[in-house]
């Protein structure tokens, strides 16, 4: 995989990408998570022909199960404090989810 600076920057401004953070000189300090994101972003492109407005409109709806995911599992943990019943499952945990 071969990404220049401008495309990795590219994607963060459009939103394909979270913001990495930086050091004390802006330098930016990208984690395993980013390159992962970086080269399933570039399989997709490459492999598959995914457009750039196709990802960010995955990166999208992805972003918003997520929320709604979060949402629902502080609903239950209310629930389960007020006293009633709490289902989980370990298929709804964010480490099994990609991008």
């Amino acid at each position: 995989m071969r990404l220049t600076k401008r495309t990795i920057r590219y994607y963060e401004e459009l939103g394909l990408l979270p913001p990495p953070e930086r050091r004390k000189g802006g330098m930016r300090l990208y984690t395993r998570a980013h390159i992962e994101r970086l080269r399933q972003m570039a399989d997709a492109r490459d492999v598959l022909g995914i457009t750039l407005q196709e990802m960010q409109e995955f990166v999208a709806i992805r972003e918003g199960m997520l929320r709604h995911r979060q949402q629902y599992l502080e609903q239950g943990e209310i629930t389960n404090a007020s006293g009633g019943s709490c289902w989980r499952s370990s298929a709804l945990s964010t480490s099994n989810w990609r991008w």
